[in-house]
């Protein structure tokens, strides 16, 4: 797992790391003064892209996952935040406002020309924590358009949205096989919400319940709480005692506790 950590015995910077789950090993990626977080990776994981703030605003920058030479991916004079990159490498998905104030959805590809396509964009409402499908055919994402955070679902890269949350809800997250969408709610609950993609629409589910996150807050550096392994572990971002760092904690076992609810929504199959 990509992870941003803060070590305040070398400085105060944050910098990217990359963490073997099995063995709690880490492998340091940026060494620059500046800040470096919000990471996502290629989808052949051997890169990652990642937020800098080293000259002024939010721009994007890649490295090799393993550490080496760093390449510019996009820089401008408002902030950005890389969502993930399409399924083929070829583009980049990213949220930014131009306007400074409400953020959008944009779609840039990594080479040739680098031309930016408006996503989602109302300019008048946030959207933000976007998540393409494994597939890259559906992008899920969190809206204030109704008045309160919800989480939607457009076909990628355009298309009318639909909803998915029920109640509020933020930070969707798909499953590795595209057939759930996670959101967390008003009240800190995990859902699962099971999606089924028959030719050109997207059948929505129901949204079920699974446990409490009790995650650490959400901020401005890595607003990614949580995710979804293969295999249906959760990654858990969590607050320990008064330790000011935020470990990652691995919820393995976690549908022996949702009683009769546990061949529901879960996070594998």
């Amino acid at each position: 797992m990509a992870v941003s950590i803060r070590n305040p015995e070398e400085s105060w910077n944050l910098d990217v790391w990359v963490v073997d789950v099995s063995r709690g090993v880490g492998s340091r990626v940026s060494t620059e003064r500046s800040d470096e977080f919000h990471s996502v990776w290629t989808p052949d994981g051997q890169r990652l892209i990642y937020v800098s703030d080293r000259n002024g605003f939010y721009d994007l920058y890649a490295r090799p996952a393993g550490g080496g030479p760093e390449t510019e991916v996009i820089r401008t004079d408002w902030d950005k935040r890389a969502s993930g990159v399409t399924p083929d490498g070829a583009s980049l998905v990213f949220g930014g406002s131009t306007s400074g104030e409400n953020e959008d959805v944009w779609l840039m590809a990594l080479d040739g020309d680098r031309t930016l396509k408006p996503v989602i964009e109302t300019k008048e409402f946030q959207e933000v924590s976007s998540r393409l499908s494994p597939d890259g055919r559906w992008i899920a994402f969190m809206s204030n358009e109704s008045g309160r955070p919800e989480v939607f679902v457009a076909p990628f890269p355009s298309g009318p949205k639909r909803p998915v949350s029920n109640g509020g809800g933020g930070v969707p997250v798909w499953s590795r096989d595209g057939k759930e969408i996670f959101y967390v709610g008003r009240d800190g609950r995990l859902f699962a919400v099971p999606v089924n993609a028959a030719g050109a629409t997207l059948v929505i589910g129901a949204p079920q319940p699974l446990f409490v996150l009790d995650s650490a807050p959400a901020n401005q550096f890595d607003p990614a709480i949580y995710d979804v392994s293969a295999d249906g572990r959760f990654l858990v971002v969590r607050s320990m005692g008064e330790s000011s760092a935020d470990p990652v904690v691995v919820d393995v076992d976690w549908t022996a506790r949702l009683g009769s609810n546990a061949g529901k929504g879960k996070g594998s199959q």
